[in-house]
């Protein structure tokens, strides 16, 4: 499972860190779906390019085969250091959207990782 996790081992931008999020909590099936909204709104608090990046190192990491649990786990903590309360409801609108996109396989790790933000958050 480490080099499985390695993948993760040095995100500590909170763009990279919350696509990658919204990608393990939507799963690959669901997440052409959420694609474009996720870009869109990673665009709006950086730019179109550092965005894109995120979408594709995220699009990466999920292709290294990580366990989704432990990945939650990981990419809560980063943006919970990083992100104030105003930033962590932007990334929890996002998980729930992630799960309308994933459809009902996905509302578990969306579950899941909003409660790692708000534990980790307090």
């Amino acid at each position: 499972m480490r080099s499985r996790m390695s993948a993760l081992s040095d995100v500590d931008d909170p763009l990279t860190a919350t696509a990658t999020l919204v990608l393990v909590v939507t799963g690959p099936a669901g997440w052409p779906r959420i694609r474009a909204k996720v870009h869109d709104e990673l665009a709006g608090v950086t730019n179109r390019e550092r965005a894109g990046d995120a979408i594709m190192f995220a699009e990466w990491a999920v292709r290294q085969g990580l366990d989704e649990h432990h990945a939650i786990e990981v990419l809560t903590h980063t943006l919970c250091r990083h992100l104030g309360q105003t930033e962590l409801r932007l990334v929890v609108a996002l998980l729930d959207a992630a799960a309308a996109a994933g459809g009902p396989e996905a509302e578990p790790y969306a579950d899941f990782a909003k409660s790692g933000l708000a534990a980790t958050a307090s």
